[in-house]
Formats: C-alpha cells, structure tokens, sequence
C-alpha cells in the first residue's frame, strides 16, 4: 500500500499539469500581441508622433494635433497579413509621470473595420490599461475613430489640451495568407456584392462626376454646386455617364440655398501630383470593401501613398514632405497655391477637418525601373466630413524613390 500510495502522489502533479493543459483553449494564441504593427494618424502634436502607441512605453504618448481637441481623430492600424482580430488594449491618455492631467483622454470612438462595419466603444478617463474586444474578423487593418474626450472641449480649466493615448496593443492571431482568402471574402461580403475582397469594390464602379478635370469637391459642403448628383438623382451615380446627365439636377430638394452658395467647387491647381479630384457625396454608413496590397509590394510603400492621398485630401501643411527632393520644391508652391485658392473658396475648413478613409484601394505588384517603383493604385478614396460621406475613384501610377530611410513620391500620372 504505501508504494501504491507514493505512485498515486507522484502521478497526480503529471496529471494536474496534462489537465491543465488540455483546459487550455485552441485560440490562446488568438490574444497575443500582432507583432510588424505599423499605424498611421490623423495628425500629432510636436514630437507626440504615432509611433509612441506602439514603442511599447506607457511614458510615450501620442498627442492629437491640428485643429480640434480630439473628436475626428483617427488612428489607422496596419498588419503585415491578414489577422483574425481578437482586441485592442489602450492605456488610455498621456501616462508618462506627471502628465496624465495636462492631456485630455479618449473616451468614445468607434472601430471603423474593412467591410464597413462600425463598432462603437467605450473607455474610462483613468490610467491603467483597459481592453476593448474586437469582432472576430479576419483583416489586414482597421481604424480607430474618435467622437469623444473628457474633459470635453470647452472645459477652461482645459484649454485648448489635445487627446492623449499613451499605447494602443493590438491582439489577434495571424491567418495563413493562403487560407486567408475565404475569411476575408466573408468579411467584406456585406459591403456591396458577395465578391472578393481582392476584387475592386462595387462602389469604385460608380461613375465619378466627371465634369471638368478641374474641379474638385473633396470636403466642401454638399455635392457639388450646380451639379448635386447625389441629390435624390441615382441615375447619374449608377451609370458611368454623369457628364451628359449633369444638367438633369434640378431639384434642390436635399441642398438647401444657403448651402449651395458655400457649395461652390474649389478650382484645382495644376501642379504635378498637387491637385484635388471630383468627388460625389455618398452615404455616410455606405460600407465599403477592402482593397487588396500585393504580396509583393513593401508596406512602407503602401504607407507612403496612404500619405499623400491623406495629406491632400485634408490640405495639411506635411503635404510637401511625401515628395522626393528634386520635386518637393515645386510641389510645394503648387500646394501653397492650392491652399490659397480653397481658402478663398471658403472650403479650407471641410477639407482640414476631413477624415480620410483609404482601405478600399488596391496596390498592384510594383514595377522597378530606372525611375524608381511604379505602382499601380486603384480603387474607391472615401473621406467624411463631420456625418456626411464623400468619395472619388483612384486610377493612378505612383513611381517611388528610397530617399534618406524612407519612400517618396516622384510622380503621380492618373491613367
């Protein structure tokens, strides 16, 4: 009996342990960190760059910068595949030592995914970390958009204080991009037509209104002025003629006059890449579907184009720094003229307040040549100004160059 006694002890640790781990779920991976992370941001204060939510330091923070103490502020998330999300962990406002009260904190927002679905969420304005669970999707990226910080603007006690995350962790299990085709078609089947989300989205079909190739309604108030397409008339946007039919818009039942006279489209400037596009009004909760990104093709590429698409789009003053040096220069002046001309327009404020959303494009395999990287980028560019939705189709050659670490623009040539 008393060996039989010290076989039972001595089995029962090797029996807790096998049990343990068969207690253990098959997707424990599921809630690991996603490791190659990149993110992109709306805009950041001084040195409060994007790139302190992922450093893995609670004393970095990022900060909001540009107008605005927070709400309309996004913060993109990038993965090097595709990623069965699982949740999002945020230290909430700026946690270094001595600083959490001199920022504001996120308290609302919504998680913007690739098929269109918005997710909203809720977090506490105390330090610490809190964890937001994400949909069970399988995704290449999401965005972060914030509606809400505390104190809320118009505290005095505040000030003009911008929002402040310190780290934001995502967690999701990587999929096998082999087998990673279903799970992203499931994903993006609600947002047009059951097709592929390496297909071209349905809504990059829409005709855009193509009235002249220099106009460009990208962030001002309705569609535009004397052409509201979107205004009840679905004949235009459904057929790829809206040029012809541009005259058929008649009643202005959905565009008040006040609006319309502040509608008035803001001429481009002929500059190289430095022009804005023709954009009809959509939507707001349009779901749209996600583009497909080249195996082949470097993510900091795809960074770099998402940039200038970005910068544009919102007029902001970091526009000239995505361009290679032998054309920086020029492209400046353009942008500056550019500027100028919208402010005088009485349209700079949409176009700065403008929240871009860029998933639904498509990066082909790039080319090399002595010019640099061509890649081909097409697909539908959607931006929201405050609750209501734009969007202008992307048919366009980029050619790259590596310049001190990092990829720039050489030339944009619309096909």
């Amino acid at each position: 009996m008393p060996a039989t006694n010290a076989k039972i002890w001595l089995l029962c640790p090797a029996a807790l342990l096998l049990a343990l781990f068969l207690c253990v779920p098959a997707g424990a991976a599921a809630v690991a960190p996603v490791q190659g992370v990149a993110v992109e941001v709306r805009n950041h204060e001084g040195g409060f760059v994007g790139a302190n939510l992922i450093d893995g330091d609670p004393a970095t923070a990022w900060v909001g910068g540009g107008t605005g103490v927070g709400p309309g502020k996004w913060i993109e998330f990038t993965f090097p595949g595709p990623v069965r999300l699982s949740a999002l962990k945020v230290a909430n406002g700026h946690q270094g030592k001595g600083r959490f009260k001199a920022f504001r904190r996120l308290v609302r927002g919504v998680i913007l995914y690739p098929d269109g679905v918005r997710q909203k969420f809720a977090l506490k304005p105390v330090p610490g970390v809190q964890t937001i669970p994400l949909k069970s999707k399988v995704a290449a990226t999401f965005k972060v958009i914030i509606t809400g910080v505390a104190p809320v603007a118009g505290d005095k006690a505040m000030g003009d204080a911008k929002v402040a995350v310190s780290e934001m962790t995502v967690l999701g299990e990587p999929v096998d991009p082999s087998e990673a085709g279903e799970a992203l078609d499931t994903a993006a089947a609600p947002a047009e037509k059951p097709k592929p989300a390496e297909m071209k989205a349905a809504s990059e079909k829409k005709a855009e209104p193509a009235e002249t190739g220099g106009k460009a309604e990208a962030g001002e108030n309705p569609a535009p002025a004397a052409k509201p397409e979107s205004a009840r008339k679905p004949k235009p946007a459904a057929k790829p003629k809206p040029a012809a039919k541009a005259k058929s818009a008649g009643k202005p039942a959905s565009v008040p006059k006040a609006d319309k006279r502040a509608a008035r489209p803001a001429q481009t400037t002929a500059g190289g890449a430095t022009r804005l596009r023709p954009a009809v009004e959509i939507p707001a909760d349009k779901p749209l579907a996600m583009g497909a990104i080249s195996p082949w093709l470097d993510l900091e590429l795809v960074a770099g184009i998402k940039r200038y698409f970005s910068h544009l789009t919102t007029l902001s003053d970091s526009y000239p720094d995505v361009f290679a040096a032998d054309v920086r220069e020029r492209e400046r002046k353009a942008f500056i003229a550019l500027q100028d001309k919208v402010r005088r327009e009485n349209a700079f404020g949409d176009h700065h307040m403008a929240m871009p959303e860029l998933i639904g494009l498509n990066f082909d395999k790039p080319v090399e040549s002595g010019q640099g990287v061509s890649i081909h980028v097409h697909g539908p560019c959607r931006y929201y100004v405050g609750d209501r939705g734009f969007e202008f189709p992307v048919d366009t050659e980029i050619t790259m160059v590596h310049e001190n670490g990092a990829w720039l623009i050489r030339d944009v040539r619309d096909r």
